[in-house]
């Protein structure tokens, strides 16, 4: 069997649930990874969207929620900073991390 793409995997998943996670449990026995780098990115994302979060609700309003931290991470992630910078040392050093973790995203999936 040849390598699903992402989208015939999930919809194979939501069509045919057996059929899916055993075409799922042989893309992790051959090769684990794109599930092991999905993984470490979401919880890359997850630990800066907190830190930022922790480190600037209180004194900045575009990281007053977890929704927004998460918006404005993401925003770190695709396109730079633009008007959401944080305002403490702690936060721009939390948000480095964010930034630096975009372009080590795309160079992992293009490489």
């Amino acid at each position: 069997m040849k390598t699903a793409g992402f989208a015939g995997l999930f919809s194979a998943l939501l069509a045919y649930p057996r059929r899916g996670y055993a075409r799922l449990r042989k893309l992790w026995r051959r090769d684990r990874f794109p599930f092991v780098f999905g993984l470490v990115l979401a919880l890359g994302v997850a630990l800066v969207t907190m830190g930022t979060y922790l480190l600037e609700h209180r004194i900045n309003e575009h990281f007053s929620t977890l929704g927004e931290s998460f918006w404005s991470i993401t925003v770190y992630l695709f396109s730079g900073l633009e008007d959401r910078s944080p305002k403490t040392d702690a936060g721009r050093l939390v948000a480095t991390l964010g930034l630096l973790l975009g372009p080590v995203l795309f160079a992992v999936v293009t490489g």
